[in-house]
């Protein structure tokens, strides 16, 4: 469990904004049944779960970088490794 809030690269001052996540594909595979066994979840400040998005083809998560969140036991799920992009944004 984590937040996205990191130096900012360059030495530029701001502040972090927001987070975008680009599902690609899961064990190098683009299959839709397997982005059904992953999620990113989110949670308050006292790291209780509060939301799971599970991931989609051709969609994206956005959220503000100073929340906290995880990505789901995909190991559990039996996947090896997830694709994705993944954008931080800075004002």
């Amino acid at each position: 469990v984590h937040t996205d809030v990191k130096p900012i690269p360059n030495n530029k001052e701001g502040k972090q904004y927001v987070s975008i996540l680009i599902p690609y594909s899961i064990d190098y595979w683009t299959s839709k049944k397997l982005f059904k066994k992953v999620s990113t979840n989110f949670y308050n400040d006292n790291k209780e779960l509060k939301e799971e998005i599970q991931w989609e083809k051709n969609s994206f998560i956005w959220w503000d970088s100073t929340l906290y969140h995880s990505s789901s036991d995909y190991k559990k799920e039996n996947i090896e490794s997830k694709q994705y992009f993944i954008i931080h944004t800075y004002v």
